[in-house]
This record gives structure tokens, sequence and C-alpha cells, in this order.
């Protein structure tokens, strides 16, 4: 590998790292910097899947934190953001996720 070739590996990787700390994610969606994120995203398309990426990210998160409120918004957000990119069947489990996190706290209000 040449040296060209080496600093962008280590570009892309720098970058994709970025992308998937879930803090600078969730900055990056709540101040409405999402579509930047795409073209980020779009850049290292067959590199590296963004799905897979995130997967790997908040099962580090619940681990750490367990299945919290910031958790179930985050699982939201990367749902979303995922689906808002064409990329449906990545985003399923993320929202599926949050919604099972949402039925165990949620408590019926009719009766049964």
């Amino acid at each position: 590998m040449n040296t060209i070739s080496l600093e962008h590996a280590l570009r892309w990787k720098v970058l994709s790292e970025a992308l998937v700390d879930l803090d600078f994610f969730d900055y990056a969606i709540e101040h409405g910097r999402e579509y930047e994120w795409m073209s980020y995203w779009r850049a290292l398309k067959g590199r590296l899947e963004p799905g897979e990426r995130y997967l790997v990210s908040i099962e580090a998160r619940i681990k750490q934190e367990g299945e919290t409120d910031g958790v179930t918004r985050l699982l939201d957000n990367i749902g979303n953001f995922l689906a808002d990119m064409a990329l449906y069947e990545p985003a399923l489990p993320f929202l599926q996720h949050a919604l099972a996190i949402r039925e165990k706290v949620l408590v019926p209000t009719t009766p049964m």
C-alpha cells in the first residue's frame, strides 16, 4: 500500500469512528445535521455499512447504561436516520428495539 492509500485509509477510519460515536451522532441529529451525516455515510458506501456499525455502538451503550430513555431515543434516531437513507432493513431492528423498551415501561391505561 502506498503512502497516499494509507493516508486515505486512515482518514476513512477516523471518519467512520466519528460517525458511530453516539454522542456525536445525537448532537448532529438534534442540531439538524442529518443530511450532512448522510453525505458522510454515502462517501463511505461500499467500505462500511452504517446499520452494522451503529448496532455495535448501541449494543455497547446498552451494556454500559441499560435500556434507558436516552438509549430508546438513540434507537429511534438511528432507526429513523437509516430509514431516511432508504436503508429500511437495517433500520428495522433499531425501531423494534425502541418499541420493545417502551412496551416494557408503559402500562395499559384501559382494563383488558
